[in-house]
């Protein structure tokens, strides 16, 4: 998968997110490390004269940057600990060895690292060695992961180091970012639009969590459901309680204390509707109710639909009568 990278633009010195593109290690490593943090460099005696362009392309998304590195020669690289963020490391040429809180890891083509803020860093360097790399917010990915499954981070999440993305959640965390790499060089992308952003980082972090171990893996999938079951039972609250108001999702996904996205992914997993089918319903089973309350008086269907947020009278009535067997007025009357 990671082969398709290769005819990339982005993979190019000449990318529109081009940072730096030097014969010039030095200015290179400089660079380098005011991009990220200070690391410490240990060049192999045998490339220590080599003039091969280095280059760094970059582009922020918010909480997630998506830089190509090339470096053209054999080195070691000491970051010590990450501290605030975590490195998704995609080699597409070459290879590079990872020692990471006592583990040790060839990554290449076909297998990738996720590398924590907790422990040292060290990483030595192929001398065609070319990253793709993901720098991803710490506080970012915490947030998430308690609005994912309502758990409480109470100390950061540390991932196993080698990066499963061969099937399932994995390989679609792949595909998104061959998406997001193919519209970084087009001008007009929708990845230039700050809403789209947010949401694909969304998407990232999501997959993240959910497709590779970590330390709160285990807590995930019975609190995500019991956390959601909760959301959701607050949200049909809020409906019930207001169904007579002009309510949006984002109205009863704010009640629920939940995004809209979330709110729309659990609440069928709830209730095996979406939460407007869900409101529809409630407005329906209540014009009923009044309807059959009102027998008798002077009440018209129309008054009754209006008061439940039913405007549309002709297309209430057919679903009315879908809903329940008979048309408002025959349950009106009695008959």
């Amino acid at each position: 998968m990671s082969r398709a990278f290769l005819t990339l633009e982005i993979t190019q010195p000449h990318s529109r997110h081009s940072v730096f593109a030097t014969e010039d290690f030095q200015s290179a490593r400089s660079c380098l490390t005011s991009t990220f943090k200070p690391f410490k460099f240990n060049i192999a005696k045998e490339s220590a004269k080599q003039t091969t362009c280095s280059f760094l392309n970059l582009f922020d998304l918010n909480v997630i940057s998506i830089s190509y590195i090339r470096l053209g020669r054999e080195l070691q690289i000491v970051p010590g600990p990450l501290e605030d963020f975590y490195l998704l490391q995609i080699p597409v040429k070459g290879f590079c060895h990872i020692e990471y809180g006592g583990k040790n890891l060839r990554i290449d083509e076909n297998c990738w690292s996720i590398v924590s803020p907790l422990q040292p860093l060290r990483m030595t360097w192929s001398p065609d060695c070319e990253l793709l790399e993901l720098k991803i917010r710490q506080s970012a990915l915490e947030s998430t992961l308690a609005e994912l499954s309502g758990i409480k981070v109470t100390k950061p999440i540390e991932f196993n180091l080698e990066f499963q993305g061969a099937a399932g959640f994995g390989h679609s965390l792949m595909e998104l970012l061959v998406y997001i790499c193919s519209e970084l060089e087009n001008p007009s992308s929708l990845l230039e639009l700050k809403g789209t952003r947010s949401r694909l980082e969304g998407a990232i972090l999501s997959l993240l969590l959910e497709s590779q171990q970590h330390n709160y893996t285990e807590q995930m999938q019975p609190n995500k459901r019991t956390f959601a079951q909760g959301r959701v039972d607050l949200a049909v609250e809020f409906i019930l309680n207001h169904a007579s108001e002009s309510l949006t999702l984002s109205d009863i996904a704010s009640a629920a204390g939940l995004s809209v996205r979330s709110l729309s992914s659990s609440f069928p997993q709830c209730k095996n509707m979406t939460p407007i089918e869900y409101l529809k319903k409630t407005r329906f089973d209540y014009v009923r109710a009044a309807l059959l309350m009102a027998r008798g008086s002077d009440v018209t269907v129309t008054d009754v639909a209006y008061q439940w947020g039913l405007n549309h009278v002709g297309r209430f009535a057919s679903e009315y009568r879908r809903r329940f067997g008979e048309y408002p007025s025959v349950t009106l009357q009695g008959k």
